[in-house]
């Protein structure tokens, strides 16, 4: 189990300036690097089983992508199933 973590409005916002700086993050790893840096993110109240949501499985028309999937935390090992969407 792990403490959910929530990007800052201004680390956010600096993805969002750089998405065609980062096309290759986004379609590989993704920015393992940002859970270092504890100033870009708070913690949430809750846990989260990444193990778990690591295996989930998504596939088909209408299913989240790497691109979005890397947006919504992929990087930290967060993977939404099929049919999920990102706020």
């Amino acid at each position: 189990m792990k403490r959910v973590r929530f990007l800052r409005h201004s680390a956010l916002e600096k993805l969002r300036e750089t998405v065609p700086d980062n096309l290759d993050a986004y379609r590989a790893a993704g920015f393992p690097h940002l859970a270092l840096d504890h100033s870009l993110y708070f913690e949430g109240k809750f846990d989260i089983d990444t193990d778990s949501l690591s295996r989930l499985k998504s596939g088909g028309p209408g299913c989240l992508n790497s691109f979005s999937a890397s947006l919504s935390g992929a990087s930290a090992g967060v993977r939404l199933p099929c049919g999920g969407t990102a706020a």
